[in-house]
C-alpha cells in the first residue's frame, strides 16, 4: 500500500515547506527573482481527500509573461520535489512585483520566503 503525503501530516508539511524554502532561496542567490513565496490551503469546499496547497509567488522585478515563469518554476525548480510533494501542489500563482497582494499570516498563509 502506497502512503501519500497529507497536508495534515505536520512533519511532512514542515519538510515540504523547508524544501520549498531551500529551492527558492537557492534560486534567489543566483539572481534575486522572488520577493515573496507562500502557501495557502485549498480544500475544494470541504470535499474529503481534496486538500492541497496553492503556491503563491510574488516577483521581485517586472516579468514579461507569467506563463514563462510558471513553466520555469514547474519544470525546473519543482523538479527537486518528490512525486508526493508535487501532489501537494494544486496550483501555482504568479504575481507581478507591482500587484497589491502579499503574504498574510493573519489569513493562515504559510511563509516560505520573504525578502522584505
Amino acid at each position: 500500500m502506497v502512503e501519500t503525503v497529507s497536508i495534515y501530516d505536520l512533519e511532512a508539511v514542515e519538510i515540504f515547506k523547508n524544501k520549498l524554502s531551500s529551492i527558492f532561496s537557492k534560486e534567489n542567490l543566483k539572481a534575486r527573482r522572488y520577493a515573496e513565496v507562500w502557501l495557502t490551503v485549498d480544500t475544494f469546499g470541504g470535499l474529503i481527500g481534496t486538500e492541497a496547497f496553492v503556491v503563491h509567488v510574488k516577483m521581485e522585478n517586472e516579468i514579461e509573461a507569467r506563463s514563462t515563469e510558471i513553466k520555469y518554476i514547474s519544470l525546473e525548480l519543482f523538479e527537486e520535489l518528490t512525486q508526493d510533494e508535487n501532489n501537494l501542489i494544486l496550483n501555482l500563482r504568479i504575481y507581478k512585483s507591482d500587484e497589491r497582494i502579499r503574504y498574510n499570516p493573519y489569513q493562515g498563509d504559510i511563509k516560505i520566503l520573504l525578502t522584505h
